[in-house]
């Protein structure tokens, strides 16, 4: 599972794996150390929730996205590619929430793994 940030966005893309996780269990967490120290660590979750809409909370270094049961179902077993949702947050703004099928890249990339992600639909497509 990967986290891009970018002011005030967040998108999550998910592998293959990740997402047959999810289906299966309703969660996945991923984290990233920034040093020896266990504190600094940053932890993401992605975990299905009863509720209608997407939310976001963030507690103890640990963002968390809910996404609801229905829209979670619909996308694990369908082509869907993803989804996303402004959601209200503090002084007026918005945070910009995506999630994703990871797909592989058109150019070679050989320093990242993308043997898990999905086929890019529009591989071997002339430009």
């Amino acid at each position: 599972m990967k986290l891009r940030t970018n002011h005030n966005s967040i998108r999550i893309r998910l592998s293959q794996s990740n997402l047959k996780q999810f289906a299966t269990e309703g969660k996945i967490t991923e984290s990233v150390n920034f040093s020896l120290d266990p504190n600094n660590t940053l932890y993401y979750s992605l975990v299905t929730y009863p509720n209608e809409k997407v939310n976001v909370e963030f507690i103890n270094n640990h963002l968390t996205v809910f996404v609801p049961h229905a829209l979670a179902q619909q996308w694990t077993t369908t082509e869907r590619v993803g989804f996303h949702e402004h959601l209200n947050i503090a002084n007026n703004q918005q945070l910009f929430v995506l999630i994703e099928k990871d797909f592989q890249c058109l150019d070679d990339r050989p320093y990242e793994d993308e043997t898990d992600n999905f086929p890019n639909p529009n591989a071997g497509k002339a430009c």
